[in-house]
């Protein structure tokens, strides 16, 4: 997924981002520090789970923070399991100052 940050305001990009994806890793391991580039991109990329246990994943979220910025967080949530099916290949998350 290609997770672009912007500023609420200007509309341009907002460049060393940090972006969490939770529900992303492996619960037994810190996360690797994920900061979006000079245009505010991040390309996450994660294993999807076998079949079986996506029918048992109900919600991803998806977060970015920066210092000068107020933090925000996109969720996408499936009633029916398997939320990996309706997620879309980008997201733009917008931060206000």
């Amino acid at each position: 997924m290609l997770v672009s940050v912007a500023d609420a305001a200007t509309g341009k990009p907002v460049p060393g981002c940090e972006v969490q994806a939770p529900y992303s890793g492996r619960w037994d391991e810190t996360p690797p520090r994920r900061l979006t580039d000079t245009a505010g991109r991040f390309r996450l990329v994660f294993a999807l789970p076998p079949p079986e246990h996506r029918r048992e994943m109900s919600s991803f979220s998806v977060s970015a923070s920066h210092p000068d910025y107020a933090p925000r967080t996109i969720m996408w949530t499936s009633s029916g399991g398997d939320v990996h099916a309706g997620m879309p290949d980008e997201a733009t998350i917008r931060l206000e100052a």
